[in-house]
């Protein structure tokens, strides 16, 4: 757990929820919130699916693709290259 500080518009959250009068009571209520948040974000999390069969397999493909670096046969890019291309492809696919 950590302790976070943070700053909020009262008039506004009264304006949402009336009885929300006092810091301690404004606190609590934020508090259940973000925990409402964090388990709505923790539900819609989902791990990709695996397209490998076992962990040899995985390590065979992983041999396999070094073999080839090592070769020659495939080249490597700058992780910074990978992360663009792969901005550019989310980019290109949104909405």
């Amino acid at each position: 757990m950590c302790t976070v500080s943070i700053t909020v518009n009262e008039a506004a959250i009264r304006r949402i929820n009336p009885k929300l009068t006092s810091k301690e009571a404004i606190g609590l209520w934020l508090q259940h919130q973000v925990d409402v948040m964090l388990d709505e974000l923790t539900d819609t999390v989902e791990e990709p699916p695996c397209v490998y069969k076992s962990k040899e397999e995985v390590i065979a493909e992983a041999q396999r693709r070094m073999a080839e670096i090592e070769s020659g046969e495939a080249k490597t890019i700058p992780h910074e290259e990978v992360m663009r291309r792969l901005e550019n492809m989310l980019n290109s696919h949104a909405d």
